[in-house]
Formats: C-alpha cells, structure tokens, sequence
C-alpha cells in the first residue's frame, strides 16, 4: 500500500429515510432531457426510480434515467454522494428562466432551491 491511495468514503445510509437531492447546478443535454448535480442529503435513488422535483412549493414528476459520479455512470446513489441525475420526463416549463431582451435563460439563481426527492 502506498503513501496515497484513493479510497471511496462509504456514507452512513439509514433504511427508511426519504431520498433529498439538494440541486447545485442545473445542464440542459438535447436528446437526453437535463442533468442536475448536487449532493444527496438523505436516503438512496436509483435508475428508473420516479422522483419529484419541487420548484417554488409545486411538484413535477419524472424519472431517473442516469446516474454519474465523477464521470463514472452509477446505477445507484446515497446519502452524502455528489452526483449528476439525469431526468427524463420533466416538463421543460418546470425549470425556472429568466428573459433577457427577447431570449430566455435559465435562471441561475433559482436552480439552487430546487430539491428533488423520492415520488
């Protein structure tokens, strides 16, 4: 064994708890639908598992369809990960924007109080 060598933390997972992915940034990929990374606060979630994305106090469905970490793809996540979600399914009218001239943007400020969990 060498003086540095990588060793994947294990985060505690407590059966039971509900699934909480804090949302940090938000991609939009044409053809596969939008990639939010962020950490996974509480519980476990796997591809092809339903989720909701709540924005501003509503809920919009969708499903897991990827999962990556750290340019690995998973089949599943828990509890203290970072982790890209690859979603499937949410209306494109859920993510916030903002209009600037005559061109709409995501609005960068209110990707970070999006949370999703387990449907």
């Amino acid at each position: 064994m060498g003086w540095f060598t990588r060793r994947k933390a294990e985060a505690p997972t407590v059966p039971g708890v509900p699934f909480v992915f804090l949302v940090e940034d938000l991609f939009i990929i044409t053809g596969r639908g939008q990639v939010f990374t962020g950490k996974v606060e509480s519980g476990t979630i796997a591809v092809g598992q339903s989720v909701n994305v709540n924005v501003s106090g509503h809920n919009f469905p969708a499903v897991v369809s990827g999962l990556e970490k750290f340019a690995e793809k998973a089949t599943t996540s828990s509890a203290g990960e970072v982790v890209g979600v690859l979603l499937k399914g949410l209306d494109p009218e859920a993510v916030p924007r903002v209009t600037l001239g005559s061109d709409n943007y995501i609005d960068a400020s209110a990707i970070k109080n999006i949370q999703i969990t387990q449907a």
